[in-house]
This record gives structure tokens, C-alpha cells and sequence, in this order.
């Protein structure tokens, strides 16, 4: 049941459990089995007989003869998967036969409970893990696509940007009143003022790679450390 449930989560999150998945999930199945078996037994019963087998629907079942007091009660329990592919919503179905009164025993129950609740402070770095690992995801996707674009595609994104300054101007469109033109401070000549045009498209290309290439994946290294540093403290929990 373990496996399987490993095994179909994985294929829903199309990737490996992580080891606090796996321990989770392993609890998880014992804690429900226990808490469907002790609602009838107690401490103090005797099992006669255990044979589980597959039934027809793909499920579980569980044929038990329990004695009690000199007398044996059949118990029979059908298991069917009810979860969901995370690890919060994992459970499985026990659908219960049986004379034995209920005893609502919950002594290994509570047990299990409690390694449980500890182990579900891991949780909130488990879905921090997740959501990180999407942000990976999405600035990589984002990178590369990045990296395939040429000086004249970056330019032409600057071009279509609203913070273009007087970088795509033409002499010959600026007033001859303008500070470039009459100002002492700021006046230049045509050369001068297309050299520095030039030069400054040059950072900007510069610049624009650097936050849409060069920072992503800096960003890319930063949330990796942060994943592993969170793995160590989630599989510490374990």
C-alpha cells in the first residue's frame, strides 16, 4: 500500500517523493489502518486468523478472526484508496464487517497521532520547497528564451519601452531651442549626440541582459541554496 501510494503520487506531481513525503505518506496509511482496527478491538482480543488479498476492484482486503472472551467474531474490511495526489489529502477507505461491538479504542491511535502532528511542522517547508522549485521553474523557462534574443531584439524591446529618453531621436527632430542644442552646459554636435546615443543604447543592452539573463539566473543559485538548506531541516524532522 506503501509503495503504491508513493508511486501514484509521483505520477500526479511528475516527480520523486522527498524523503519527508515518504514518511509522511508511510504514517499517514498505518494511522488510518489503525484507527479503522482499534474502533473494534481492544487490547486484550486475540487474532486467530489475518489473510489480505487484492479484491476485484484493484483494493485491499482484510479477512480476520478475532476471539474475545472465548468467543470468535469474524472481521472482515475492504480497503479503497480515497486520496488525492498530496500528501494532506492521502488517506485510505476502510469499509468494516464485523460483530464485534464498537470499542472505540484509541490507545496506538493517539500514538500515531502525535508523530503526526510533529511531523506536520515540516509541512509549511514543504510547500515553501514546492512553490520555490516553480519559481525555478518559471525564471529558467524565462532565461532561456532570453538568451536566444539578439543586440537587435533587445533593442528593439528598449525601442517599444516607455523609459526610451532621447535614445531613438533624430537631430534633425530636435529643437533648436532644446538644452542639447542651445544650452552652454548640455549643447553638442550632431556627432556628439550620436556617439552618445550609441553609447548609451550599448548599456542599455548592457543592462537589459544583465537583469533579464544575468540576475535570473543569480536568482536561480540563490533559491537552490534556499531549497537545500530547507530539505536539510525537513528531513531532520523525520
Amino acid at each position: 500500500m506503501i509503495q503504491t501510494s508513493i508511486e501514484h503520487i509521483e505520477k500526479e506531481q511528475k516527480h520523486p517523493v522527498s524523503k519527508f513525503e515518504a514518511e509522511w505518506i508511510r504514517l499517514s496509511l498505518i494511522y488510518d489502518m489503525t484507527r479503522a482496527l482499534e474502533h473494534y478491538t481492544l487490547p486484550t482480543d486475540t487474532l486467530k486468523k489475518l489473510s489480505t488479498q487484492r479484491s476485484s476492484k484493484g483494493s485491499l482486503t482484510i479477512d480476520a478472526v478475532i476471539e474475545r472472551n472465548g468467543d470468535e467474531y469474524p472481521f472482515y474490511t475492504e480497503v479503497i484508496f480515497a486520496g488525492g495526489y498530496n500528501i494532506q489529502r492521502l488517506h485510505y477507505r476502510y469499509l468494516t464487517k464485523t460483530r464485534l461491538p464498537q470499542t472505540r479504542n484509541d490507545t496506538l491511535t493517539k500514538q500515531l497521532k502525535a508523530k503526526l502532528q510533529k511531523l506536520s511542522k515540516g509541512e509549511r517547508l514543504q510547500k515553501d520547497i514546492t512553490e520555490q522549485e516553480k519559481q525555478i521553474e518559471r525564471i529558467t523557462d524565462e532565461m532561456e528564451v532570453n538568451k536566444t534574443k539578439s543586440d537587435k531584439d533587445i533593442i528593439e524591446i528598449i525601442r517599444n519601452s516607455k523609459d526610451t529618453g532621447w535614445m531613438f531621436k533624430k537631430w534633425e527632430d530636435i529643437s533648436d531651442e532644446a538644452p542639447i542644442k542651445s544650452h552652454p552646459k548640455h549643447k553638442k554636435t550632431k556627432q556628439e549626440f550620436e556617439a552618445d546615443q550609441l553609447d548609451h543604447l550599448k548599456n542599455r543592452v548592457i543592462q537589459w541582459k544583465k537583469h533579464n539573463i544575468s540576475y535570473k539566473d543569480e536568482r536561480i543559485k540563490s533559491l537552490e541554496k534556499s531549497i537545500g538548506k530547507m530539505k536539510i531541516k525537513l528531513n531532520s524532522l523525520v
